[in-house]
């Protein structure tokens, strides 16, 4: 008989540290991306006596025709049925990159008694002109029809090493990119309701999401003050990248100081 093949562990949800821990911290991934992108993040916080919980959101992974037939609502349902699965007698962080920024910008304003803090990273409110080009082409019916597809550039990670490891899906379903752009309306709805304490991370060099963006989110979120923590050599995916001890430091400093 052969071997069952087995999915690739980078791509699966995870759940690190005690389960009996002080406190959860629920962590989101971007568009296109996989749990690993929040793993790094999710060891440091776990060793520190944190609950940190990956999620994978519906239809990623490598497989294109998959996030085809998922959208804005899967995501988002999906989740807030992880932040709900939690144990409520405790606090619980959320914490997202890019698009998963923007999803627990949307769950903190929905659940103000759950989510006890943010840790925003990367937050995709804006993107640059070739996203805003692929949004624009999910919006045109019969053209996008045609055209299912457009090819991923592999990552633009400075880290090397970390490069190599990072799974990454071939090609992006054009479909799949309007309900990127709903929960980008959706977020800029829920960030004035957000009470929650919050801060932002970003990157002067993401060549992905501009800086302006992370500014955009600090001003619209119903938080006062939001703690900003700008980075200057890391990519989009600056969970992973060559600042990410220091996103690390700067996410379980903050989460920290909550408890």
């Amino acid at each position: 008989m052969a071997p069952t093949k087995t999915e690739d562990t980078r791509l699966l949800p995870f759940s690190l540290g005690r389960g009996n821990a002080a406190a959860n911290v629920l962590l989101i991934h971007g568009f296109t991306g996989t749990p690993f992108e929040m793993r790094y993040l999710g060891g440091y916080l776990a060793k520190r006596g944190f609950h940190a919980i990956g999620i994978r959101l519906p239809g990623h992974g490598l497989d294109p025709e998959a996030l085809e037939r998922t959208g804005a609502m899967d995501w988002i349902n999906e989740a807030r049925a992880q932040l709900l699965a939690l144990p409520a007698g405790k606090p619980t962080f959320v914490a997202g990159l890019s698009m998963g920024a923007l999803i627990a910008s949307i769950l903190a304003a929905e659940h103000r008694d759950r989510v006890a803090g943010l840790a925003l990273c990367a937050p995709a409110l804006e993107v640059n002109s070739k996203m805003s080009a692929l949004l624009g082409l999910s919006s045109l019916g019969v053209l996008s029809a045609a055209v299912r597809f457009v090819p991923k550039k592999p990552s633009a990670l400075l880290d090397e090493k970390m490069r190599a490891r990072v799974p990454r899906i071939e090609k992006i379903p054009v479909a799949a990119a309007a309900g990127f752009e709903r929960v980008q309306a959706l977020a800029r709805l829920a960030l004035p309701k957000v009470v929650a304490p919050a801060m932002v991370v970003y990157s002067e060099a993401d060549q992905t999401v501009p800086a302006s963006a992370a500014r955009e989110v600090a001003k619209l979120i119903g938080t006062r003050p939001v703690r900003l923590v700008r980075l200057e050599r890391s990519s989009h995916v600056l969970t992973l990248d060559i600042e990410r001890e220091r996103v690390a430091q700067e996410v379980e400093r903050f989460l920290r100081a909550l408890l």
